[in-house]
This record gives C-alpha cells, sequence and structure tokens, in this order.
C-alpha cells in the first residue's frame, strides 16, 4: 500500500532556483515560485501521508507485512522519517528558514545539518517539480490507502489485540515462523 522509491538526477541549489527563475513562458518569478512551492508542499504531504500509513500498519498487530522482521529491520521507517525530514527541510528553506534556524531547532550545528541534508533538501526540492503530476496522483491514492487503514483499526483493533496474542504466541514457539510459505506464521486468517 505504501508507494516508496528514489529518485537520482542532477540537482541544484534551492537558493539558485527559487531566486533565479525566468519567466520563459510568460509567468512572473512569483508565479513559478508559487507553483513550485506548491509542488513541494504536495511532495512533502505525500512523504508524511506514507509514513502515516506506514504507521497504521505496524498498529495492525496481525498484519503479515508490517510485523515482518525484514520489513521492519529494512529500515522502511527510518527512510520514510528521513523523507519527511529532507522534505520538510526543503520547505523551510524555500520559505527562507536559514539552515542556522533549522539547526538550532534540531540543537545540531548548521554545518552538521547542512553536510547532512543540503544535497538532499535540492533533490526533494527538484523531484517534487519534475514528478508533480505525479505526486499529487500518489497524494490522493495515499489519502485513500490512509482513510481505509484508520478504519481498519478503528474497527478491529480490539478483536484483533486479543487475536494477536494466540498468533505471536505461536510464533515464539516456531522456529522460521517469519518465513514465507511457512503455515506457522499464523498469517492467514
Amino acid at each position: 500500500m505504501v508507494c516508496q522509491g528514489s529518485f537520482s538526477r542532477p540537482t541544484r541549489s534551492v537558493s539558485i532556483l527559487l531566486t533565479a527563475m525566468v519567466g520563459c513562458d510568460g509567468m512572473s518569478p512569483t508565479d513559478h515560485q508559487s507553483d513550485r512551492l506548491a509542488n513541494l508542499l504536495t511532495a512533502r504531504h505525500l512523504v508524511a501521508l506514507e509514513l502515516a500509513n506506514m504507521a497504521l500498519m505496524l498498529a495492525d498487530p496481525c498484519a503479515e507485512t508490517s510485523n515482518s522482521p525484514f520489513w521492519v529491520m529494512e529500515g522502511n521507517l527510518e527512510e520514510s522519517v528521513e523523507s519527511c525530514i529532507k522534505h520538510s527541510c526543503a520547505l523551510m528553506l524555500s520559505t527562507g528558514v536559514s539552515w542556522d534556524v533549522l539547526a538550532s531547532s534540531r540543537e545540531v550545528s548548521k554545518q552538521t545539518l547542512h553536510r547532512k541534508y543540503a544535497h538532499e533538501a535540492d533533490s526533494a526540492f527538484e523531484s517534487a517539480q519534475q514528478y508533480a503530476d505525479m505526486n499529487i496522483r500518489d497524494l490522493r491514492s495515499e489519502l485513500a490507502c490512509l482513510k481505509v487503514m484508520a478504519k481498519h483499526v478503528v474497527d478491529e483493533l480490539e478483536a484483533e489485540l486479543a487475536e494477536a496474542e494466540a498468533i505471536w504466541g505461536d510464533r515464539r514457539r516456531q522456529p522460521g515462523w517469519w518465513r514465507e510459505g511457512n503455515p506457522a506464521h499464523g498469517w492467514e486468517r
């Protein structure tokens, strides 16, 4: 349900993109800035919804995917959190927040934060522009998934928690329960 992917492409500085826009299609630099900012907001909202969907998957105690050791240990959650941070950095920088302010909010040095996120924020800004239409479609899809998953968690959590205790107890007693195809993994309902 969660859309994931990483894009690598040449990037330019966010500040250059936002301050050196030339209206080649009749749009003023302000119109370009507004469109670019809207694209970045959409991309940041998308990664936030992806993270919310992952969190709801963890709230389902019987879910196959989120309770797999492979899913948990592959770093899906950390990657999503990092993606939210880099998109948030790009958004803040695009609206005039300095690296100093961002660093002070994280209680790290400006140099440390810049070294870790400058390229990533530029990349997030560029991909938000390049994939604006796809991000809007994916945003709608993630929102639909979030609604379904939230309803499922709200409606089924108590019953699934009762069921989960038996499933996890069986898993504890079955070596290799996490292996796909193992009938003892308890994922079939």
